[in-house]
């Protein structure tokens, strides 16, 4: 069941990918990448999924501005 979730969530995440703008492509490939290294480190399925989920979603958010430029967003 953990690998289902695990896959539904990938599928879900990269669906777009190819029409995806260069920002979201980065997020997506950052947060994939965290997801792995999790994985990777603690072996464990359910910190992969909620790490995974995490990052997915506070990647675009918190660094990349909203216009999609990659410029650093001002503190």
């Amino acid at each position: 069941m953990p690998a289902g979730v695990m896959v539904i969530l990938a599928a879900y995440c990269l669906r777009d990918l190819p029409q995806a703008p260069p920002h979201r492509l980065l997020a997506v490939l950052l947060a994939l990448a965290a997801t792995i290294g999790l994985h990777l480190w603690r072996r464990s399925t359910l910190l992969s999924i909620l790490g995974g989920t995490a990052s997915t979603l506070s990647w675009p958010v918190r660094c990349l501005p909203a216009d999609g430029s990659l410029r650093p967003i001002p503190n």
